[in-house]
């Protein structure tokens, strides 16, 4: 039997906070439970890059091929400890809820050929993704649909 515990540990969740784009750049925040702080970010390409910078750091989920670089050093892991209470508190980030926002979860649960595979879940619809070009997609499909929300309530 496969308990929530288990499936924590199987993979890595985020939770995206972003702001409707007003310049064609998203900017937004970064929540997750590998991590004790919230990271702004400008810029889904920026959103990925620190993503995978929290799961290089973490360790978590561990890479299947080794990430080709110009440089030499490798970078240090930093052992992240689980069971540690690293409550994040989504009740109160949802609270506030202002039409100018859209909120994701995200879940890693592979990282494999250096790219990632798993699922997002937007208001109540959850799709999988098996590269990290398709949630790119995913996300800007969701935005777009937002903006037309909101411009038809305005």
């Amino acid at each position: 039997m496969v308990t929530e515990e288990t499936k924590s540990r199987e993979t890595a969740y985020f939770f995206l906070q972003v702001y409707l784009p007003q310049d064609e750049i998203c900017t937004g925040k970064i929540y997750s439970p590998l991590r004790a702080d919230e990271i702004e970010f400008r810029g889904l390409d920026n959103v990925i890059l620190l993503m995978d910078q929290i799961m290089d750091q973490a360790d978590f989920p561990q890479k299947s091929m080794r990430q080709r670089t110009f440089l030499l050093k490798e970078t240090p892991k930093e052992k992240v400890n689980l069971n540690e209470n690293r409550y994040l508190h989504w009740d109160e980030i949802l609270k506030v809820e202002e039409r100018k926002k859209v909120y994701f979860s995200i879940y890693v649960i592979y990282r494999q050929n250096l790219s990632w595979q798993g699922r997002i879940q937007w208001r109540k619809e959850t799709k999988m993704f098996r590269s990290v070009l398709e949630l790119l997609y995913l996300i800007k499909e969701a935005l777009g649909l937002e903006i037309e929300n909101v411009v038809r309530a305005d």
